[in-house]
């Protein structure tokens, strides 16, 4: 049997696992989780709901209660579900390119997008990568158009010493299976704004908290990551785990209320926070290093002010063909890897968009090998990775 790595992990422990359960029966854990993922992001006002896409959605609707502007503007490039929360909140989703530096939005693309309809521009830290220039970004927009942070896959990332989260007038942040807090599902709404603060609780107050029965399918799911998170279970599991990858579109999604349960794992789950993403970056950064003088392959630029919580790391490689055998080696070898979302969104949704449109989203696409950087990757697993990379390249 190979070793096989999942492209996405996080170390949970039995003990965190036995201490989330009293997550069931301890209903101080919401406000106590809510309160410590605050003083995190370093924003005074937060609440919580049962999804990273359902925080987006209420983000949206709390805008809509304090302005009539009706279009949202996205990077071509980044989730799907994005899109089908901006139309289920009634507003018009209006795309812009994505830069081949850093892999986030282009900053100049973005600001040439907006019009006297727009409500928000929604700045996605893609991979974990921070958008580096959002502070000079954010003073040149008009202060009637909102900038929204999506920190779904960089929460523990820094600019300048400061965590994403805190730049924006909202933010929104996911605790998903596959993402850097992975707290049994669950999403935040994040704001230093007075003004839109009582706004956002008024919205989120009117979410209905699910029961015990979703809590304990919760809890069981959260027991499958605790096993398939361990190479060795994955490896064991492999053939009946790869059978249920999602990789579909959705078409709909309930926002509800945030469960005790997922606050009494997140808060067990955040006490190795702080380690595990600094091992996300110094895994991604050996990656880098290994990779970095190999010719046809492009790799995102890091800034000396950036520090990064790589949720995975995002490789271009320049072939599309030797991008499919990159892949099919790396999987042979144990080693999982993605290409995360395998179209821009022009060329998921009818946005009214030519296909070529969006030029530098179109080629990240197709080019695109997300590598795992998590704390379950070692040493050894690193330097496969690139010498595999390596054989298919030369």
């Amino acid at each position: 049997m190979i070793r096989k790595i999942p492209v996405i992990g996080y170390r949970i422990s039995l003990a965190a696992l036995v201490s989330g359960v009293t997550g069931f029966f301890s209903r101080g854990d919401r406000d106590e989780f809510r309160d410590i993922l605050a003083g995190f992001v370093q924003c005074r006002h937060s609440c919580l709901v049962n999804s990273g896409i359902s925080a987006f959605y209420l983000a949206l609707l709390a805008l809509k209660k304090i302005s009539r502007r009706t279009e949202v503007i996205l990077p071509a490039y980044t989730a799907p579900s994005l899109v089908v929360a901006v139309k289920k909140a009634g507003l018009k989703p209006v795309l812009c390119d994505i830069s081949l530096k850093d892999f986030n939005m282009d900053m100049h693309a973005a600001r040439q997008q907006v019009s006297r309809k727009t409500l928000c521009i929604v700045c996605v830290h893609m991979f974990g990568i921070p958008a580096g220039d959002i502070v000079r970004f954010k003073h040149g927009l008009p202060e009637d158009v909102f900038l929204i942070e999506d920190c779904a896959q960089a929460m523990g990332s820094e600019i300048a010493g400061r965590p994403v989260g805190g730049f924006g007038d909202l933010s929104i942040f996911s605790f998903n299976r596959g993402k850097n807090l992975p707290a049994a599902g669950g999403g935040g709404i994040f704001t230093n704004s007075g003004v839109l603060a009582p706004v956002m609780e008024e919205v989120a107050g009117e979410l209905s908290v699910p029961g015990p029965g979703y809590e304990l399918r919760l809890f069981l799911g959260f027991v499958c990551l605790f096993i398939l998170f361990r190479p060795f279970y994955y490896s064991l599991l492999y053939p009946l785990v790869c059978r249920f990858r999602d990789e579909g579109v959705p078409e709909d999604f309930t926002a509800e209320g945030y469960t005790s349960l997922q606050a009494g794992l997140g808060k067990s789950l955040f006490e190795g926070f702080g380690e595990s993403c600094m091992q996300r970056y110094e895994n991604a950064m050996a990656l880098i290093d290994a990779l970095g003088n190999m010719k046809g392959i492009i790799l995102p630029c890091i800034r000396d002010d950036l520090l990064p919580a790589f949720n995975r790391l995002p490789v271009l490689i320049e072939s599309p063909e030797s991008r499919k055998r990159a892949e099919k080696e790396l999987m042979r070898n144990g080693i999982g890897v993605s290409g995360l979302y395998f179209r821009p969104l022009h060329h998921i949704f009818d946005l009214g968009y030519s296909k070529r449109e969006f030029p530098n989203a179109v080629y990240l696409a197709e080019r695109l090998l997300t590598l795992p950087s998590h704390p379950l990757v070692d040493k050894e697993t690193l330097e496969k990775m690139s010498a595999l990379i390596g054989k298919v390249l030369s």
